[in-house]
């Protein structure tokens, strides 16, 4: 995937968290947004991607180990050379099997 090639290889991104309830993510399981970052920017996280063809209409499905040892599940767009959360969660056991074990 052209996508996973270039962002292993550039970090040089921008991020966007305004779709992301950060407040809600600290308090109800003690996400912030470095720990969402942390598992973007990890090489060892997998992808999946769900919808269109066209890039600025794709939601990406990452998930990976975070900074605090857990692994989360993160949502994202990506419209234009900016990085766009829209969800995270920690993931349950079936995710982490169907997403990052299957990868």
């Amino acid at each position: 995937m052209f996508l996973s090639f270039y962002i292993m290889e550039n970090f040089d991104f921008q991020y966007n968290a305004s779709n992301l309830d950060l407040m809600k993510l600290h308090q109800t399981d003690k996400i912030t947004l470095d720990e969402i970052i942390s598992v973007f920017e990890n090489p060892r996280s997998r992808f999946r991607e769900q919808g269109e063809s066209n890039l600025s209409f794709t939601i990406f499905i990452k998930i990976g180990y975070s900074t605090k040892k857990r692994v989360l599940l993160i949502a994202f767009m990506y419209p234009e050379y900016t990085i766009d959360f829209i969800g995270a969660k920690i993931a349950t056991e079936s995710e982490l099997d169907s997403f990052y074990c299957q990868g």
